[in-house]
């Protein structure tokens, strides 16, 4: 409805608003980063990401539609029934792979649109594509491999851009002859910590005239991100990104290419055929900078308790974010030179199973980001 009235303008602007300020107050959960399934329904649907995503790049919130795909990418993606196919499972079950829903995922530019893509040309039979790759039935669920015409429309839109970003045209209006882009990979370890990543851009064909200005960077998280060189060699260009700085939380980058028919093939034709804009890619590959984990804050037992007669205690600590595991040590002395135990820990609590000897023990804890690099140790207790 939202696209229908933006689109029909003059009068109709003006509910086009409300229709969005709803979506945004009542539908979106900023803590989850993700588009819930109705205003009082928190259950996971595909579409809701991936039709979000393309609205919340409609309306300039670039960094909620990477946190809705990244949303979408892990909890639903899942093999099929066979595990010889991957995709997107529609609610959470998981129970199966939806290809609609895959297709438009990849139509909006999700991370890792190019290694999924494959797997629905795989399917595709006489031009038209399945539901699924799975007869199955359960769960509120069902999914078949009878061709339809929704798959069949969401592959198109995957192979040529999503339809609905105002000033963006379907890469498959390109005429013969006219280059275009086939993807934007990552070519380094992903995720990563590194101060710089590079980016391999390939095209339909060799190019020339491709430099700096014809890119741009999509991020969330980071400061500072920079594109600083770009080497080209015929249909190829490798091009470096200075990642900037990272918080406590992790950050995104994606490369965009920005077309402005300065990108021509041997024989002069610009990037997506004439006019600038339709040549413009937004759906690569997408790095995760690791974040730099805050100190947890140590909870239970109290602040230094002196004496206690529970010879297996609890321990508790903050949440860090985005950390991926902590590290909690004991010793008997408060430098920790003397140490009696450490223990990776998945969540915000720990028990002594072997009970402690009689005597007076320190304790602290520290998280470790998903490149499982440790952050600073909390002030110790006893």
């Amino acid at each position: 409805m939202w696209w229908a009235l933006q689109a029909a303008g003059g009068n109709f602007s003006g509910n086009a608003e409300k229709i969005k300020n709803c979506l945004l107050s009542e539908y979106w959960d900023n803590a989850a980063g993700r588009f819930k399934g109705g205003r009082n329904n928190e259950q996971i649907f595909l579409d809701a990401q991936t039709w979000g995503a393309a609205f919340l790049k409609a309306i300039g919130e670039n960094e909620k539609a990477l946190q809705a795909l990244s949303y979408a990418r892990e909890v639903l993606r899942e093999p099929a029934q066979g595990g010889q196919l991957f995709g997107f499972d529609g609610n959470a079950g998981p129970w199966s792979v939806w290809n609609e829903g895959t297709a438009q995922y990849i139509a909006v530019g999700g991370d890792g649109a190019g290694e999924v893509l494959p797997e629905l040309l795989a399917q595709q039979e006489d031009g038209a594509m399945v539901g699924s790759p799975d007869e199955f039935s359960g769960g509120g669920v069902w999914t078949t491999r009878w061709h339809g015409v929704a798959p069949t429309a969401w592959l198109y839109n995957a192979l040529c851009g999503e339809p609905f970003h105002p000033g963006s045209q379907p890469r498959c209006t390109a005429g013969v002859g006219e280059p275009s882009i086939s993807s934007i990979l990552r070519v380094d370890l992903n995720p990563t910590s590194a101060t710089t990543v590079n980016f391999e851009v390939t095209f339909s064909e060799p190019v020339t005239n491709v430099d700096l200005s014809d890119f741009t960077l999509t991020t969330t998280g980071v400061k500072g991100a920079t594109i600083t060189s770009v080497v080209c060699s015929g249909a190829a260009c490798t091009v470096t990104v200075n990642t900037g700085s990272i918080g406590e939380s992790n950050g995104k980058i994606r490369l965009d290419v920005l077309d402005d028919d300065s990108i021509v093939n041997g024989g002069g034709d610009p990037l997506g055929g004439a006019g600038t804009g339709n040549g413009d890619f937004s759906w690569g590959d997408i790095y995760t900078i690791a974040a730099h984990v805050s100190v947890p804050v140590l909870l239970a037992p109290p602040k230094n308790r002196p004496v206690t007669n529970n010879s297996k205690p609890d321990f508790a600590w903050s949440a860090v974010t985005d950390a991926d595991h902590y590290e909690i040590q004991f010793a008997t002395n408060d430098a920790f030179t003397q140490s009696v135990d450490s223990q990776l820990v998945g969540d915000l609590s720990f028990t002594i199973t072997n009970s402690l000897a009689d005597g007076k023990y320190y304790w602290r804890v520290r998280a470790y980001n998903i490149l499982n690099e440790a952050g600073s140790w909390s002030v110790s207790n006893y």
